[in-house]
């Protein structure tokens, strides 16, 4: 199931019926790993996934959504347990021109 929940900070109501389920930080934010999975009980065998709406956790990059296309490969691959799509081991590259 996708939600398009729209360009809002925070949890949707919909999800409201799964507070408990939820990991919650101490200021009311779900956890969510570096494969935006949102960290819940251990007893759900599901997954909840979300997109641009982890700032807290991944940074200033989580609303940009030029990075939509990189997040989606990483739930799917996710999702799949295997890699469906390669992905950048390593995305960040400094060169100070140095030989």
């Amino acid at each position: 199931m996708v939600l398009a929940t729209g360009y809002r900070d925070g949890p949707p109501a919909c999800l409201d019926g799964l507070a408990g389920l939820v990991d919650w930080d101490q200021a009311g934010r779900y956890q969510v790993g570096l494969d935006y999975r949102v960290a819940t009980d251990p007893r759900v065998t599901g997954g909840l996934y979300v997109q641009n709406g982890e700032l807290h956790t991944h940074g200033v990059g989580a609303p940009d959504l030029g990075l939509g296309a990189n997040r989606a490969a990483t739930i799917v691959n996710a999702l799949s347990g295997r890699e469906v799509y390669r992905l950048p081991r390593r995305t960040a590259f400094t060169d100070f021109g140095v030989d």
